[in-house]
Order: structure tokens, then sequence, then C-alpha cells
């Protein structure tokens, strides 16, 4: 739905810029099952990694425009 990869969709959860998805089995495998606010957050975040912001700029905005509260992290091994 979002177009993004799921090694960056671990990497926003991480930062917290996105809820952690439910994990389930339906018989065929493994599955993430997202929460609806997880497509926005992923949608905001898509909207400003198109306009060059950093994940830490992202995380500023999310908090002030959102007002979701995300956890700030600096890691150079992190893919954005």
């Amino acid at each position: 739905i979002t177009h993004v990869e799921r090694q960056t969709l671990r990497q926003w959860v991480r930062r917290g810029l996105l809820p952690k998805p439910k994990i389930v089995s339906d018989g065929n495998g493994v599955k993430s099952r997202w929460p609806r606010s997880a497509l926005e957050r992923a949608r905001f975040v898509t909207e400003m990694r198109a306009q060059l912001y950093s994940l830490d700029e992202i995380v500023v905005l999310m908090q002030e425009r959102l007002g979701i509260a995300c956890r700030v992290a600096n890691d150079a091994n992190m893919i954005a």
C-alpha cells in the first residue's frame, strides 16, 4: 500500500516514526498487520523524504505537526 520496502518500515519503527505492527501467522506464512495510523504516518514520512527532509527532521515535524512522540536515534548504520 505504501510502496515502502520492509527494511525501511522496520527502520521507521525503530526510530519511533511508525507503531509496531502485530505479527500474525495465517497458515500461509507470517504477516505484519499495521494499525490504520501507520499508513497515515508512513505517507507523511514518505512525503517529507521526497522533500529531502532527514529522518531526524521528520521526527521533529511529526512531534510539532502531528503531536506524535518519536524516539530520536542517530545511527549511522540506518538506511533511509
